[in-house]
């Protein structure tokens, strides 16, 4: 075993960040796909949902490449940390309800007829 290093501990944390992110996106969505999105069709959107955001991360990561090597990784990182910050306090100020949901009386998953 080695010696950990401040640049592995640096890398720990910013990982950290974005799986707390990453936590809090994912369960936006899925609330917000529970609430608005007919039974029936919650999993063909989910995995429409899923498919387009894999689909475009390597779009992300080519343009990520080359806007880091014109501007370098650590103002990068900064810019992609700060959006992502506030599209998601956005997202979740947008799609949280005003007022309490009440549960219904009615299952909320889909059943075979």
């Amino acid at each position: 075993m080695g010696r950990v290093t401040d640049f592995d501990l640096s890398a720990l944390y910013d990982d950290s960040k974005s799986l707390a992110g990453t936590t809090v996106w994912n369960g936006l969505c899925a609330s917000y796909g529970q609430r608005h999105v007919p039974a029936a069709l919650l999993g063909r959107v989910g995995a429409a949902h899923r498919t387009v955001g894999l689909l475009t991360a390597p779009v992300g990561a080519a343009l990520a490449r080359v806007a880091g090597a014109a501007y370098g990784v650590g103002p990068v990182a900064a810019a992609v940390a700060g959006v992502f910050v506030l599209v998601t306090l956005a997202a979740w100020r947008a799609l949280r309800p005003a007022e309490p949901v009440r549960p219904t009386d009615s299952p909320t998953t889909a059943t075979s007829r």
